[in-house]
């Protein structure tokens, strides 16, 4: 099958079962195009990155504290612990930060993916209503791991934290930025379990 057998005329009405199938043979026809090893998505013609990601040293040893710049996952402006991650203290002028420490960083190899050891992943998590699938927030989180699926949660990769020295928990990081673009959202094949097909793509 492909698009053109189920090719809609203008005026022709779309139900969802034709919406997941047209939505199915595009996902199907970009995995068949491969990734591209070292690939990386270039940012708009401004230069201006959304979301972008910093850190500094955090209160402790080998802790460290993600500044992340304003941005959208979903329509929506993530949050730090409850506050708009473009939110300024009035006191300080400065902007929430997320504590990133050493359970947030792997530790060893993952021998399914090619991610190696001392890598923190920063997601945007959006989240949703059940059981009416509508938006309820979205937030900033590091994890030791790549996220796995989850009900009523949709997951975009940020950017990542790599320690200078893998086997040192105190070393410095660096960051990794993977997305320059604001992302929209789509849903599809939405079951009262939580669980749906998340269609990312860039947003200006």
């Amino acid at each position: 099958m492909s698009l053109l057998d189920i090719r809609k005329n203008r005026g022709d009405l779309w139900d969802a079962a034709t919406w997941n199938r047209h939505l199915e043979e595009i996902d199907r026809f970009l995995r068949s195009l491969g990734v591209t090893p070292g690939g990386t998505v270039r940012r708009d013609s401004t230069g201006t990155i959304y979301l972008p990601l910093s850190v500094e040293a955090g209160d402790s040893a080998g802790e460290w504290a993600l500044r992340v710049g304003y941005g959208l996952r979903g329509g929506l402006e993530p949050k730090i612990d409850d506050q708009r991650v473009s939110k300024e203290d009035p006191d300080t002028g400065e902007t929430p930060t997320l504590t990133v420490g050493s359970n947030d960083f792997s530790d060893s190899p993952d021998p399914t993916s090619n991610w190696p050891k001392g890598v923190s992943f920063i997601y945007g998590v959006v989240e949703f209503d059940q059981p009416s699938w509508n938006p309820t927030g979205s937030k900033i989180v590091a994890q030791a791991k790549t996220w796995t699926v989850t009900p009523w949660k949709a997951a975009r990769l940020i950017g990542l934290l790599q320690r200078d020295d893998p086997d040192d928990n105190e070393s410095d990081v660096s960051v990794r930025q993977l997305t320059f673009f604001n992302q929209a959202l789509t849903l599809s094949k939405k079951g009262a379990n939580g669980l749906a097909r998340y269609w990312w793509r860039a947003a200006a």
